[in-house]
């Protein structure tokens, strides 16, 4: 009988031990999609400015330019800078944050 018991508790212990690894992982993955989002979007967005030499005021003004696909900058906003300031970019905090 204590034998089941000590195996029981050493399988909940690697349950876990993979559960807390599959978490880290997932977190991690989240990041690493929402940094290239924002290098995407950043590249759109200078590729935006030196066509027309102004900043956009939205991503929908990128996306609708061509310059990015919506899928790929989903997770951010930008809003205007002031002026010939680049945009201030802003992520969708449930999903990047």
């Amino acid at each position: 009988m204590s034998e089941l018991l000590l195996v029981s508790v050493f399988v909940v212990g690697l349950v876990m031990i993979a559960v807390t690894s599959a978490r880290a992982i997932q977190s991690d993955t989240r990041q690493s999609n929402c940094e290239t989002e924002l290098r995407n979007l950043k590249m759109a967005v200078a590729d935006f400015h030196s066509d027309r030499g102004s900043y956009p005021t939205s991503v929908a003004e990128v996306v609708a330019a061509g310059k990015v696909e919506a899928d790929e900058v989903s997770r951010w906003s930008i809003s205007d800078g002031g002026g010939d300031q680049p945009p201030v970019y802003r992520p969708d905090v449930a999903r990047c944050g």
